[in-house]
């Protein structure tokens, strides 16, 4: 089982991770996606244990994606995208 994790500060600091997300309905039957992960660390800096998992409808038939980086792929026993 996956734990979540979240977090809270009463300090007035940036989240080391931003997730922008935008949701655009094509037709009745598809929908659109985009998301984009921006982090506050020193460009420098690089992690290869970030995994995003973004779920889908439960009716989803058919999934296309692109991604600049890292790979994805469609889990359909758990109706998720995941991205490493």
């Amino acid at each position: 089982m996956d734990t979540v994790r979240s977090y809270r500060c009463a300090l007035d600091v940036e989240p080391p991770i931003n997730v922008f997300s935008t949701v655009d309905e094509i037709a009745a039957t598809s929908v659109r996606y985009s998301i984009t992960i921006k982090t506050n660390f020193d460009a420098k800096l690089s992690t290869s244990s970030l995994v995003v998992k973004i779920p889908t409808p439960l009716d989803t038939a058919n999934v296309e994606y692109k991604v600049p980086s890292g790979k994805a792929k469609y889990v359909r026993e758990e109706n998720l995208i995941v991205w490493k």
